[in-house]
């Protein structure tokens, strides 16, 4: 989108594999686009998001040339370098315990400014590496899906399941739990670091046990080749060597392009006080967002909801991932849950933030510090006006839940879609080198057609790439309103609010930038089309999306 708008050098990414290896050797694993063979209209029918579609497209192309290639052997070389990739992975597996992972890139994305500016650290294998891990994850994941309790809703498997493991479905849990029941105390627990705290020698010794288990429960053995990757992953990261380490080294944040005096925020002094001066010297810690790490969460976790749900029939515990909820009738029952989880945490070398009392809602401050606390001690889960110090609210997993059983979006997941509305702007902007003063020599396109290119990608991020004829489909492929599924069910005034605050902010995004650009008269050799004189309505608006479809 940018290159198409800007003439500037910034934007300018089509010799992009010079400077990308990865982006390079994938390029020469697949045809060229204008080679793909295309989905005839039945199957274009069959997938509504752009991503699956291509992701059918490409693979019906590979599908046809790999069965001309059997019989006229024909030699494309995309065809004979995806191959010889593909016996490269298959050998490496073969021979895993001679092979050895590559230390991941570790890069960083800026999470807090200040004096000391704090940085989230992003590892990337490299991709041989990544579809090892990748595949390995699921089928640990498809082997212990059965084995796993049906507390947790995240990182689940999608083969042969009857119930649906989504973070939705675990607000759908509370919500059935909640029906019929008056008077409901709610506790919560926030894991510090998660995944930068996980001890590798005790996740090591929770698989062999779990293996172990599932050998004798279901009778299926776990693939030795699978726990040699899982062993080798672990092999080549840990949080306190790789990351954490770089805080000393201000040449590693110069030459990745990252601010002077940041660093990579940790709970050193926590796990020091917690475990002893010499524990830190143990290997802790695995990479976030990679396929494995997702699923070291559910198994780490795993006893610990066993411990839970086994302490009472009648309690409501949900998690998903490091997130979780205890739900109890009973005060004092809700409270030995919360304790129960606690002490296993610190069986399982976690750290976790304490939690606080919630003194009451009515009272501002009381409000500010019940929003601001991460975990909590059981609170009573009603009506603050009828019940002293009583709590309307419960958050978990993006969503707010009230004791009536309304449901609204979390208030930081609405300031995030404003913050990307933002920065589009801010992209587009600097793309025409706005800051320079003469859009007129930077800008491929007219005013109209820049203005027409920010709608679309605003509408296809917040409700999916919608046309006039589809934009009743439920699914519209990846975004913002798809990942808030629940509040579909659920009509209420406040979600309407917040739904028709989104858009009201979004238009005037699009009226800023057309106020920034208003010096550009420019009119560009690309005929506009009609489409780009449209008026974006109700049919692409955030609260059509997702009112109009209860």
């Amino acid at each position: 989108m940018m290159r198409d708008i800007s003439l500037g050098k910034s934007t300018n990414k089509i010799k992009e594999e010079k400077f990308n290896a990865e982006f390079k050797l994938i390029t020469s694993l697949f045809p060229t686009r204008r080679n793909w063979v295309r989905l005839n209209e039945r199957e274009r029918k069959k997938y509504t998001d752009s991503v699956t579609r291509n992701v059918e497209q490409l693979y019906k192309s590979y599908k046809i040339y790999d069965n001309a290639n059997i019989h006229e052997n024909l030699q494309e070389d995309w065809y004979k370098n995806l191959n010889t990739f593909i016996n490269g992975v298959s050998d490496s597996v073969k021979n895993i315990n001679h092979y050895t992972f590559e230390k991941p890139r570790l890069t960083g994305i800026l999470k807090k400014e200040g004096t000391i500016n704090e940085y989230r650290p992003i590892t990337v294998y490299k991709l041989h590496d990544r579809i090892i891990t990748t595949l390995t994850a699921r089928y640990f994941i498809d082997t212990f899906d059965n084995y796993f309790h049906n507390c947790s809703f995240a990182f689940r498997s999608t083969l042969d399941r009857d119930k649906i493991f989504t973070h939705h479905e675990s607000v759908k849990e509370i919500l059935d739990y909640q029906v019929g029941k008056d008077n409901l105390w709610v506790a919560e627990c926030d894991i510090q670091k998660f995944f930068d705290t996980v001890n590798h020698k005790h996740i090591k010794n929770i698989l062999k046990e779990h293996c172990e288990k599932i050998n004798d429960t279901i009778g299926k053995e776990i693939d030795l080749a699978a726990v040699t990757v899982f062993d080798k992953f672990l092999e080549s990261f840990a949080f306190n060597y790789d990351v954490y380490s770089k805080n000393n080294d201000g040449k590693w944040w110069a030459d990745n392009n990252l601010k002077p005096n940041s660093e990579f925020k940790w709970v050193e002094k926590l796990l020091e006080n917690t475990y002893g001066e010499t524990y830190l010297k143990e290997r802790i810690g695995v990479p976030q967002g990679n396929a494995l790490s997702c699923f070291v969460a559910n198994l780490l976790l795993h006893n610990i909801d066993s411990k839970i749900i086994s302490s009472d029939e009648q309690l409501l515990y949900v998690r998903f991932c490091d997130d979780m909820v205890v739900i109890h009738s009973n005060e004092k029952k809700c409270g030995k849950a919360l304790e129960i989880y606690k002490s296993e945490l610190v069986e399982n070398y976690l750290i976790f933030h304490r939690p606080e009392k919630c003194d009451g809602y009515l009272n501002k401050q009381a409000c500010k510090a019940f929003w601001k606390s991460k975990s909590k001690i059981p609170y009573e889960w009603n009506n603050p006006y009828t019940h002293d110090l009583a709590i309307p609210w419960l958050s978990f997993v993006g969503y707010q839940i009230k004791y009536s059983g309304e449901v609204r979006i979390r208030k930081q997941s609405i300031t995030k879609e404003k913050k990307k509305h933002v920065k589009e702007v801010e992209n587009i902007l600097k793309a025409v080198e706005h800051s320079a003063g003469d859009v007129n020599s930077t800008s491929r396109l007219s005013k109209r057609q820049i203005i027409y290119s920010l709608n679309t990608r605003l509408i296809s991020m917040s409700v999916g790439r919608v046309k006039h004829y589809n934009y009743k489909n439920k699914n519209q492929g990846l975004c913002w309103t798809n990942g808030f599924e629940v509040i579909k069910d659920i009509n209420h005034s406040y979600i309407s609010r917040q739904l028709r605050g989104l858009d009201s902010f979004r238009e005037k995004q699009i009226w800023r930038l057309n106020q920034e650009l208003k010096d550009l008269n420019k009119k560009s050799h690309k005929p506009e089309a009609p489409e780009e004189k449209r008026y974006f309505g109700s049919p692409y608006s955030y609260h059509n999306y997702i009112i109009k479809h209860i």
